[in-house]
């Protein structure tokens, strides 16, 4: 519903953002805005895993809720600690053929809220469960 894209540049480490060629920087892509509403609409059935990635990439202080609701209510997770270095919120969902999920991501704190992943699956490869955030 909105939210604008954006590309940052910036020293972060987190493996996610794709490093440049000249091995300094690296570059993450995300969608940003007060407020993030994405709609999911799912062609066949799916039971499983949602995991959102976060990136702070340039480091303003940002804090957000995200909510996700896959129609059996609404479930919120706070990224209320420094995510400058990446946050992953993970919940699990079921969706019906042609049914949806609604993420919306609302900024609590600093310029803006970030949106930097968006993923289907297992769970997350173990050197990231660290800073997993479930929602509930």
């Amino acid at each position: 519903d909105n939210g604008a894209r954006y590309v940052w540049t910036s020293s972060t480490t987190a493996v996610q953002a794709l490093q440049s060629p000249d091995t300094l920087t690296r570059r993450s892509a995300g969608v940003y805005g007060g407020q993030i509403r994405l709609h999911l609409t799912f062609p066949s059935a799916y039971t499983g895993m949602l995991h959102l990635y976060a990136l702070d990439a340039d480091s303003t202080s940002r804090r957000e809720t995200i909510t996700i609701d896959d129609g059996s209510g609404p479930r919120t997770a706070d990224i209320s600690t420094d995510f400058s270095q990446g946050a992953w919120v993970s919940a699990p969902i079921t969706v019906a053929a042609g049914g949806s999920v609604t993420i919306a991501v609302t900024r609590t704190a600093g310029a803006n809220a970030v949106l930097s992943g968006i993923f289907l699956g297992g769970p997350l490869p173990p050197a990231v469960q660290r800073t997993t955030t479930t929602a509930q």
